[in-house]
């Protein structure tokens, strides 16, 4: 069987497309899965949301008289604060604006008190800013989480076209008349 993490790394690596949200591991562990294809099982069959709502414990009270047993009434209360590093969004944001940001929290953001926190790395295309906000939080001795970006991944992923008036918006005079500007925001770039 293989270990919680290591599920988690797999299903990131291998399912999670761009606007999912990773899950947390309480839904996991809640749901009793166990195996690999228990996971992809589910996060194919659902939504993320559906997922997280969907977690429901057995018996409340159960959960409640263990709570007090276990003596975690008395235990101070943490939390894990994420922050999620993704991509440079061009043209909203100068190339370099995610690492800049991240270097502003890192000189300014005082710790909080009972909460760590952990950066998400998400899949950044451009090796090079990659590699240099993985330098800065090392730097600065702080926890994260890298998710690295496979374009072998995006390449099989088809184009969302839900937001468009018609699914054949792209090829059609309306978008073909924008501007080079236009038609990249339209893209996202």
């Amino acid at each position: 069987m293989l270990k919680m993490k290591t599920l988690l790394k797999s299903v990131v690596r291998s399912i999670i497309t761009p606007g999912q949200t990773i899950f947390l591991k309480s839904y996991f562990k809640k749901s009793k899965i166990k195996s690999y294809f228990d996971i992809r099982q589910h996060v194919q069959a659902r939504d993320p949301v559906s997922l997280i709502k969907s977690v429901k414990p057995d018996d409340i009270e159960q959960l409640k008289r263990d709570y007090k047993d276990k003596n975690l009434d008395r235990e101070r209360d943490t939390f894990v604060f994420y922050r999620i590093i993704g991509n440079d969004l061009y043209p909203r944001h100068k190339i370099g604006q995610s690492r800049r940001n991240l270097q502003f929290i890192l000189e300014h953001e005082e710790d909080f008190i009972d909460c760590e926190k952990v950066f998400i790395v998400n899949r950044i295309i451009k090796k090079t800013e990659e590699r240099e906000i993985i330098k800065l939080i090392k730097q600065y001795n702080k926890r994260f989480i890298h998710i690295p970006f496979f374009e072998e991944d995006y390449k099989k992923i088809g184009w969302d076209t839900e937001c468009f008036p018609e699914p054949a918006f792209l090829a059609g005079n309306t978008y073909i008349s924008f501007s080079k500007e236009k038609k990249q925001r339209v893209l996202g770039y």
